[in-house]
C-alpha cells in the first residue's frame, strides 16, 4: 500500500469503512412512473450504474461467507 498516496499497490483508492459505505451509498434504485397523468400508470425501476470501484467492492462483498 502506498500510504502517502493513499492507494493500494494495484492503484485503487484506499477507503476507510465510512468512506467505503458513503461511496456505495450513491448506488440507488429509483421507481419511475410513465407520464400519463394518472396514479395507476405503470412503474419501472431504474438503478444507477456502479463505478468500477463500486463494482469491485460489491464483488468482494459477495465473497464473504458467514
Amino acid at each position: 500500500m502506498k500510504v502517502a498516496r493513499r492507494t493500494l499497490d494495484d492503484g485503487w483508492k484506499v477507503h476507510s469503512f465510512q468512506t467505503f459505505v458513503q461511496d456505495l451509498h450513491t448506488i440507488v434504485r429509483n421507481t419511475c412512473r410513465t407520464p400519463t397523468g394518472t396514479q395507476d400508470a405503470p412503474t419501472f425501476a431504474l438503478t444507477t450504474t456502479p463505478t468500477p470501484q463500486q463494482t469491485r467492492a460489491l464483488a468482494l462483498i459477495e465473497t464473504i461467507t458467514l
